[in-house]
């Protein structure tokens, strides 16, 4: 039965999709690192980028009904 609540896992999917867009137009758009002024190498630009969008997709994983600690 609906209580009017919205899940967290919602919250959790909404974030990381807002994070990998962010991340996907900063990485087409910035090919020089705006404060150093060094230029970005395509895998250097891929490694944080796929960094970036990993790890929080890993933790929301993590953050499930099965993991430890939850409770509803």
């Amino acid at each position: 039965m609906a209580t009017g609540r919205i899940h967290p896992i919602f919250w959790a999917i909404l974030t990381d999709r807002i994070l990998i867009g962010m991340e996907v137009a900063l990485a087409g758009a910035y090919t020089i690192h705006p404060l150093l002024g060094f230029r970005y190498r395509p895998w250097l630009r891929g490694a944080c980028m796929g960094t970036v969008v990993s790890l929080p997709l890993a933790a929301g994983a993590l953050s499930g009904p099965e993991a430890p600690g939850y409770s509803p």
